[in-house]
């Protein structure tokens, strides 16, 4: 099994756990970018892209919803990214193409511009300490 398709059977798993679905739709295409989509979320990556733009090993958050907000829900996901950083060898986290919702999202967390007003960028050990810090 590649390394993407066993980061989308741990994000399943964290989808399952954190929304209570039986089953999660997470799932990889052939340019490594990562789609999950049910009512409760709808999320898009790009899995480590080619350090072309982006710095190398990277996790590029290009969607982020969650139906209900302000319960936690954007924290336990960066939770999860940082707790399977390790596991899959990546050392940032990016946000890209940020609306004013996820511009708050991205401050709130520390993450900094990135070559442009709508990008932002954190590295694990700084996200990491953050999240250990947050109340």
């Amino acid at each position: 099994m590649k390394e993407i398709e066993k980061f989308c059977d741990d994000l399943n798993s964290f989808l399952v756990g954190r929304f209570n679905y039986k089953e999660s739709l997470a799932h990889a295409d052939l340019s490594n970018n990562i789609s999950a989509k049910r009512k409760a979320y709808d999320l898009y990556l790009r899995y480590k892209p080619k350090p072309i733009y982006w710095k190398e090993d990277t996790i590029v958050i290009a969607r982020i919803f969650f139906h209900k907000t302000k319960v936690g829900s954007g924290k336990s996901f960066l939770k999860f990214l940082v707790e399977h950083s390790n596991k899959y060898c990546y050392k940032y986290i990016a946000i890209e193409s940020m609306n004013e919702n996820s511009k708050q999202f991205s401050d709130k967390f520390g993450f900094k511009e990135y070559k442009e007003p709508k990008n932002a960028i954190i590295s694990i050990k700084k996200l990491r300490n953050i999240l250990e810090n947050y109340e």
